[in-house]
């Protein structure tokens, strides 16, 4: 299990820093695969290394969109404000692992997307893993059908080019326990 969960986490750091939408795509199952599966793979190898571990999240108020500036879209994301690497840490906390699923990363038409929301679309619903119905609600999924067809962020599905901050903030999170798995026997 060592092997596969190191092999996903080096698969991630891969699939991030590409520009092809299908490999965000499958950088999406890898985050499910890691992070919220039934048992996800972070608490299956942290089980022998009991391991502290909290992600890093920019520290950002999700704006107020209940009245939209226009009349088209009411649309925002967080996109790489999510987290990035030479972010200055004191823009940074870190948080455990369901309050990273819980955060707010889309607002369309006033409907809120979580980092879990996002994740479970692309993973579930747009074939990452397999091609499903989400536990989504309804109105959550024609909000995000209406966006991915109205628009595009550097030629990606707005919550598949998400999962560029995503994956980077995962990677960050299960970095130690990375190397951990890796390096014992």
């Amino acid at each position: 299990m060592r092997d596969t969960f190191c092999d996903k986490y080096d698969d991630l750091e891969k699939l991030v820093t590409s520009l092809k939408p299908y490999d965000l795509q499958r950088a999406s199952a890898i985050i499910r695969h890691l992070i919220i599966d039934g048992y996800p793979l972070v608490d299956q190898i942290n089980r022998t290394y009991r391991l502290k571990i909290t992600f890093p999240v920019a520290k950002i108020t999700t704006p107020d969109l209940s009245r939209p500036l226009n009349r088209g879209l009411s649309y925002w994301d967080i996109q790489d404000g999510l987290y990035r690497e030479d972010m200055k840490p004191e823009l940074l906390e870190s948080v455990k692992r369901e309050k990273l699923l819980s955060k707010v990363v889309m607002l369309v038409e006033g409907v809120e997307i979580t980092v879990k929301d996002a994740i479970k679309y692309e993973a579930n619903y747009q074939g990452g893993v397999h091609n499903t119905e989400v536990d989504l609600t309804k109105q959550e999924v024609v909000k995000m059908d209406l966006l991915h067809r109205t628009i595009r962020v550097g030629g990606f599905r707005p919550t598949q080019r998400i999962m560029k901050a995503v994956g980077r903030t995962v990677l960050a999170g299960l970095k130690e326990l990375r190397a951990c798995a890796r390096y014992t026997v």
